[in-house]
């Protein structure tokens, strides 16, 4: 004999949807805010917003931002990780990133970076944040 009413058992699986429907519109909205990164975003755990950050980086890194502003999807990548807190940019930026057939990675959401240039952006995005967090 069951000591678990039909009922019952409806009743739990029902809050456990409403959980996991809860639980996955939360996981919704922070996503959104991420991607929703702009020029006027503050940057966390600075006085500047977005804006300021991809400017230090074009004077620190000219290469590097050209590189970055070249694709959309890598340009928004940057706004959106300028966007994240200190320890959250860094944890995204040292993230592994896989390798396609030519041995380029994907960084920013966009193919094609070596090794040493995903590197030398990672420093040079760092160093723009810190330059920012000067201020």
């Amino acid at each position: 004999m069951s000591t678990l009413s039909r009922p019952l058992v409806r009743r739990c699986a029902s809050v456990l949807a409403g959980t996991a429907v809860a639980a996955a519109g939360i996981g919704l909205a922070a996503g959104t805010a991420s991607a929703d990164a702009g020029p006027s975003t503050p940057m966390a755990g600075t006085n500047c917003v977005v804006a300021q950050g991809e400017r230090a980086l074009r004077a620190e890194a000219p290469d590097i931002y050209a590189h970055i502003e070249q694709y959309p999807t890598s340009a928004q990548g940057l706004e959106n990780v300028l966007a994240l807190s200190p320890g959250d940019r860094a944890d995204d930026l040292s993230i592994a990133h896989p390798y396609n057939d030519s041995g380029l990675m994907k960084f920013l959401g966009v193919s094609g970076w070596s090794h040493d240039e995903r590197h030398a952006a990672t420093a040079a995005i760092e160093q723009a944040a810190a330059d920012c967090a000067a201020y």
